[in-house]
């Protein structure tokens, strides 16, 4: 139990979890797990064996509510949540915490393929890459599009990894927009 700062996601949520799972495997710190309705016992046990001091908490607000965010700032001092009230706009402020190393193609999943984002958040993860949701038969929410330009404008030949069709053979994963952006 060295690290003191500790990475929170949504115990419902696989996307939560996805997106965590990238943010804290950049800053080597541990992901725990959060409800709707509070903190498990297991994740305050370890909060207080660690005497956790800083908090990231990846989730929307529909997923973890304000009433467990006052509840984990009783037991660590600091708690940031990025910004986002979809898993898309969530996604993209996570990804600019990860902070990518340079020429580190983005990861794109579609959001309700559970599959392709526990896929795309493991590679992501693994190779220092940024994870980015988006929305089923969407064209590049604003936000997507943003945080695609945003995560995208060092590289020059390098393409985006989408993980779609060709992939994992699961069809129409990623919006035609979203490929156009790539």
């Amino acid at each position: 139990v060295s690290s003191t700062g500790v990475v929170l996601a949504a115990a419902a949520s696989p996307q939560s979890i996805a997106l965590a799972c990238t943010l804290a495997a950049r800053k080597h710190w541990p992901l725990l797990l959060v409800t709707a309705t509070g903190i498990p016992a297991a994740t305050r046990a370890d909060l207080v064996a660690r005497k956790a001091t800083a908090a990231y908490l990846v989730a929307t607000p529909g997923e973890v509510p304000a009433s467990v965010v006052t509840a984990l700032k009783a037991v660590v001092r600091t708690v940031i949540r990025p910004a986002g009230t979809t898993r898309s706009e969530m996604s993209v402020a996570v990804a600019r915490l990860v902070a990518p190393a340079a020429g580190a193609a983005p990861m794109v999943a579609n959001e309700d393929d559970i599959v392709s984002v526990t896929l795309a958040a493991a590679t992501a993860a693994s190779s220092g890459r940024v994870l980015l949701l988006e929305p089923t038969g969407s064209d590049a929410p604003a936000v997507t599009a943003d945080g695609l330009r945003h995560r995208t404008s060092h590289l020059e030949d390098e393409a985006v990894a989408v993980l779609d069709a060709p992939t994992i053979g699961i069809s129409a994963l990623v919006g035609d927009r979203v490929q156009e952006l790539l």
